[in-house]
C-alpha cells in the first residue's frame, strides 16, 4: 500500500481516554491518570522526525533523546511517518521538503488534515523561498534550514504547547 493510499484511509485512531482515579483526600484535590503518582514525571513529548537521510536521521535523533523531555520516532519516507503518526499519535512532526522521489510538503498537507493539533515543522537545505511559501500553504507551523543548529532546535521543541495547553 503507497501512502497516497493509506492517507486516504477513512478512519484515524484517536488516543484512548485517561482512566481517572478519585482524587485523594488531602491532596492536590486534582484527579491523575490511574496509576500515576503525583510525583511521577511527566511523559516524554512524543517528536516524529522524518527525512531520507539515514545519517541525519541519525543525528537528530541522537539530539533530541539528550534531553529526556523528548520520545523520538523516525521514519525515511511518507508511508512509514503516516504508520508511525498512527500509532504514536505523536506532538510534533519535524519532516524533510524533500523524502527521495516523495514530497515531505504533501505528508505535511496530509498530517494536517488527519491530526489538526500535531505541530509539524518543515525543513530542508534548499534555501529558495518557494518552499518556505509553500509549507506554510500546507499547513506547516515552522520552517527551518538545514543545517538545523541543535540548540536552537530544543529551545524551539521545548517552546511547544503541551498536550494539556
Amino acid at each position: 500500500m503507497d501512502w497516497h493510499t493509506l492517507a486516504s484511509l477513512p478512519h484515524w485512531p484517536t488516543a484512548a481516554p485517561l482512566e481517572l482515579d478519585e482524587p485523594s483526600p488531602g491532596g492536590d484535590g486534582l484527579p491523575h491518570e490511574a496509576g500515576e503518582d503525583a510525583d511521577d514525571a511527566v511523559a516524554p513529548r512524543r517528536i516524529l522526525v522524518v527525512d531520507d537521510d539515514a545519517d541525519l536521521l541519525e543525528s537528530l535523533r541522537d539530539v533530541l533523546e539528550l534531553d529526556d523531555s523528548f520520545g523520538v520516532s523516525t521514519a525515511t519516507d511518507a508511508t512509514s511517518a503516516l504508520a508511525c503518526a498512527t500509532r504514536e499519535l505523536p506532538h510534533a512532526a519535524l519532516i524533510d521538503v524533500k523524502l527521495g522521489t516523495e514530497d515531505g510538503l504533501d505528508l505535511v498537507e496530509i498530517l494536517k488534515q488527519r491530526l489538526p493539533g500535531l505541530v509539524c515543522i518543515a525543513m530542508t537545505a534548499f534555501r529558495d523561498k518557494q518552499y518556505a511559501r509553500r509549507a506554510l500553504k500546507c499547513g506547516a507551523d515552522l520552517f527551518l534550514y538545514k543545517p538545523l543548529d541543535p540548540d536552537a532546535l530544543l529551545r524551539t521543541l521545548r517552546q511547544l504547547p503541551g498536550e494539556d495547553d
